[in-house]
Order: C-alpha cells, then sequence, then structure tokens
C-alpha cells in the first residue's frame, strides 16, 4: 500500500519509528504464517532488534523463513514489482463490482479512500436472521478464506493495559456489522469473478429468512387420551 509505506517513511524521516511488522502472506505472497520485522532508525531500531532476536525461543518451525526464500527467488525483484502493478490496477474495477454485489443484497461498501489494499462491506441483517459471523465460515466452506466478520459487541478486551471495545473492530462503536476483504497481491481476474460469484451466493443464503412452520398439533394415543409425563 503506497499510503502506509509513505507513512512509514515519513514517520522514519520526521519522528521516531523502531519498528514495523509486515506479514509475510500478504506482502509476499506465502502461506499464513510468518512475519517480517524490520527498522529504519539506526539509533533506536538496532537494540530493539537484538532484544526481539534475545527472547525468541528458537522452537518455531523453519517453514515460513523457506517460503519466503523459495519465493523471492523464484520471482525476483521484477516478478515481485509485476504482481503488485497487477494488484493496483485491479483495484478500481474490484471495488466497484464488489459495490454491485453488496447494492443487490442491500448493503453498501464503505467509503474508505486512504486505504488501497482492503474494503468493507456493511452487514445489517434481517429480523430472524443467522448471525452475521455465520456469513464468514458460509464463505469458508466454499474456499474463501479471506474475508474477515467484525460483529459490534460491547465485551471489552484487554491487551496490555489498554482496553479495546469490540476488538478487531477498526471503530469501537461502529453501528453494524460488516466484513473486509483485500485485493491482494497475486490476485488476477479471475480470482474476483470466483470470488465474487461465491459471495453472491452466500449473501443471498445468508440474508434469506426461513419461513416459520406452524407446529403439528401433538399425536394422541388411540384411546383419545393425551399421554401422562408421570410413571404409575
Amino acid at each position: 500500500c503506497a499510503a502506509c509505506m509513505k507513512a512509514i517513511a515519513t514517520a522514519s524521516r520526521h519522528a521516531r519509528l523502531d519498528a514495523f511488522v509486515q506479514s509475510t502472506d500478504k506482502n509476499f505472497l506465502v502461506p499464513v504464517g510468518g512475519a517480517v520485522v524490520a527498522t529504519a532508525s539506526r539509533e533506536h531500531g538496532p537494540p530493539l532488534l537484538a532484544k526481539l532476536r534475545a527472547s525468541y525461543p528458537g522452537r518455531a518451525s523453519i517453514s515460513p523463513v523457506l517460503d519466503l526464500f523459495s519465493t523471492l527467488l523464484y520471482l525476483g525483484a521484477s516478478g515481485w514489482l509485476a504482481l503488485l502493478d497487477r494488484r493496483r490496477a485491479l483495484l478500481p474495477a474490484f471495488r466497484s463490482r464488489l459495490a454491485e454485489v453488496a447494492a443487490r443484497h442491500g448493503e453498501r461498501l464503505l467509503v474508505t479512500p486512504h486505504n488501497d489494499i482492503s474494503m468493507a462491506v456493511s452487514l445489517t441483517p434481517p429480523v430472524g436472521a443467522k448471525p452475521a459471523a455465520l456469513l464468514g465460515a458460509n464463505l469458508f466452506i466454499r474456499l474463501v478464506s479471506g474475508v474477515r466478520v467484525v460483529v459490534p459487541t460491547a465485551i471489552v478486551k484487554t491487551v496490555a493495559e489498554c482496553d479495546f471495545l469490540s476488538y478487531g473492530a477498526h471503530y469501537n462503536n461502529y453501528p453494524t456489522a460488516y466484513f473486509s476483504v483485500a485485493c491482494a497481491v497475486g490476485i488476477c481476474d479471475a480470482d474476483v469473478n470466483l470470488f465474487l460469484r461465491r459471495l453472491d451466493k452466500a449473501l443471498g443464503e445468508w440474508k434469506s429468512v426461513p419461513a416459520s412452520r406452524p407446529r403439528p398439533p401433538p399425536e394422541l394415543p388411540k384411546d383419545g387420551k393425551p399421554a401422562s409425563s408421570e410413571q404409575e
């Protein structure tokens, strides 16, 4: 994301930025499970990274390192930059088509002008509909693993002595649930088409409220008297 890189560069030049973390799966087209901790501060960065390395237990799998190493060898600098260019080119059309699918189901694409990677769509379940979190499960069954459903909650979660309301959300008091999806590195037209088709179907199923059926009357025994629940 150009905005994120600009913010990191500005903070490094004009303020203090000790280190920043990059998820390898989001930035380098490898499986989930790894991250890169980097620094642009010659004064504060090296001591912090030294402490980080010293606190690392050293018993984790080496798979994320091998995944990143082999992927970078395969792509090279030109291949990786080409993937970034393709992602940026696909974003406008992806955003427009996602808004169309959302509007078809009575939802809206949230306005996030400073985010060039992720998009979010509101989730307003009708009365009697399934919980919003089940939409994510429904998509996961359809092999869509990048969607994240956020449901507002009054539960407070404390992390490092900091309290978070609706932990995981981008805003404490957003009025509705929503889901986010990313135009990630490595994406292509076929991926967008397949995702939108599966999302359209999943939203339709989630929005549908099953009609309530009247309960049948209890069956009476042959003698016409209701059965007693007590043992004689």
